[in-house]
């Protein structure tokens, strides 16, 4: 989703739904180390998680012709949430840019 308003000022969103998946996912299963199991139904794995991504950017063309700022806000709902085995959770994250275009 998108959208463009008048006065230079657009924003947008967008979601993700991972479903989540065991340990032994992937193209070998072997034995596993403690404290894994070989049994996949009681496995360690990643849980499903839906991310919100928003943003906002304004052209700051009345300061400099080609100059814009943006907002990102990723995982906006602050779903912590692991993306693989092993690794941390992640959080909500916030990013500004500011680009010029010539």
């Amino acid at each position: 989703f998108s959208y463009q308003v008048p006065k230079s000022i657009s924003f947008g969103a967008s979601g993700r739904y991972v479903e989540g998946f065991p340990v032994a996912s992937g193209p070998y299963v072997g034995g596993r180390p403690a404290p894994f199991t070989d049994d996949p139904t009681t496995a360690p794995g990643v849980e499903d998680y839906f991310l919100l991504d928003v943003n906002v950017g304004y052209d700051l063309h009345n300061v400099m012709h080609g100059l814009r700022a943006d907002l990102n806000i990723y995982n906006a709902l602050d779903n912590l949430h692991r993306e693989f085995v092993g690794a941390p959770e992640i959080g909500r994250m916030a990013m500004v840019r500011l680009g010029y275009t010539f």
